[in-house]
């Protein structure tokens, strides 16, 4: 009896192991020696207007489904008075999203409120050297940068930011 559980063991086991039978596949060329797809040959003066498709893909949105919820998160946090868990919130967000410039303003401004006053001012640098071209990114640098000068006395500087960027036209 002994035997025959151990076989019915080792059958089982056998079977649960064994890798499964691949899928009957038919044979093409690899892409390295394929030949390039032949063009229609093209008749001089009657060239397609059809564009190429572009070298880059296009850009993928702005945040994730993650990142959105982390941020919303953070804010929820932010508003009960719970700047820490704002803060780790925004550290997840930015794990997934590094050069997401807005999200390093937002971090900005959490430390701030933290009371950690230079890595407040290092957020608020990197989400400014980060935003590039994108005027939404540069819009939320700057005015972290605002809050940074208003703490530190200069409500000139800090109104003038906020009157630039504020429409979001800056």
């Amino acid at each position: 009896m002994k035997i025959v559980f151990v076989l019915l063991v080792m059958l089982l086991a056998a079977c649960s192991s064994a890798p499964p039978a691949p899928a009957p596949v038919e044979h093409r060329p690899s892409p390295a020696s394929a030949p390039p797809p032949q063009s229609a040959p093209t008749i001089p003066g009657t060239e397609s207007s059809t564009a190429q498709p572009p070298a880059h893909p296009p850009p993928r949105k702005p945040s994730s489904n993650a990142t959105e919820a982390l941020t919303i998160a953070s804010t929820h946090a932010a508003a009960a008075g719970d700047t820490r868990s704002a803060i780790s919130h925004l550290q997840r967000a930015i794990r997934l999203e590094g050069r997401n410039a807005e999200l390093w303003a937002r971090l900005s401004t959490a430390f701030l409120r933290d009371g950690q006053i230079d890595s407040a001012r290092q957020y608020a640098n990197r989400a400014l050297a980060l935003a590039g071209n994108r005027g939404d990114w540069k819009r939320a640098a700057w005015l972290a940068i605002a809050e940074l000068e208003e703490f530190d006395g200069n409500q000139d500087e800090a109104d003038r930011i906020r009157q630039l960027y504020a429409s979001g036209h800056g």
